[in-house]
């Protein structure tokens, strides 16, 4: 049960929009986020993978620069903001189980990279592309092309490499997702089994890189 203090919550939107998010007094350890994590967690411990991302509240999913490490919307603390997102916002990524694990683990997939420093794997540029290859504003996928996975919406892997990369590893971790018969006749087979041999080679292997954040400012 949450036990979250809820003095905020019959606030007015405009109040509440005015309103620090450090006054909120959000943990995401008493939401209904913390089971998933938890279970990011496990999923990894199962494939002998030693890095264990943190993961913190922000101001949206993403993996900060550098860090190996998972931010998730503050706005998933709580259902109050979660509708004050979907009313002045028009939606909000993550607010089912399913919804939330298939962002987690492709953020996981930046994470991860950063933590072994995987960008600077000779197979990583030749597989997936340069990692310094500037993110475009905007792109228009190929949605009949099979040269990429299909995890989160809009054919994401196809924005940037990185993208690309996370996407992958995201459907290589998640539980019963048998890439191995989905993707069989695919030319993305040979990511996939390229990010198998990256994973394989991390196994019992500590990162070289930790988080040093873990809480929202």
């Amino acid at each position: 049960m949450m036990t979250l203090r809820k003095h905020w919550t019959g606030l007015t939107d405009d109040e509440l929009l005015k309103t620090k998010v450090k006054h909120l007094d959000l943990d995401l350890t008493e939401t209904f986020m913390q089971p998933l994590v938890s279970q990011l967690k496990q999923e990894l411990k199962r494939r002998h993978i030693l890095f264990s991302p943190q993961v913190w509240l922000g101001d949206e999913w993403c993996n900060p620069d550098g860090q190996p490490g998972v931010v998730v919307p503050f706005c998933l603390a709580h259902p109050r903001l979660i509708r004050l997102e979907r009313k002045y916002v028009g939606f909000i990524e993550g607010t089912t189980p399913r919804s939330f694990m298939k962002m987690l683990r492709h953020e996981t997939g930046h994470a991860i990279e950063s933590a072994y420093k995987l960008d600077t794997h000779p197979l990583r540029e030749l597989m997936f592309g340069n990692t310094r290859k500037p993110y475009p504003r905007s792109y228009i996928p190929n949605r009949r092309s099979r040269d990429f996975v299909r995890h989160l919406p809009d054919h994401y892997a196809q924005a940037h490499p990185d993208e690309d990369f996370a996407e992958t590893f995201a459907v290589w971790l998640t539980p019963k997702k048998q890439w191995q018969k989905k993707y069989q006749k695919w030319p993305v087979m040979d990511k996939l089994l390229t990010m198998d041999m990256l994973m394989h080679e991390l196994k019992h292997i500590e990162p070289v890189r930790r988080c040093t954040r873990q809480q929202f400012h």
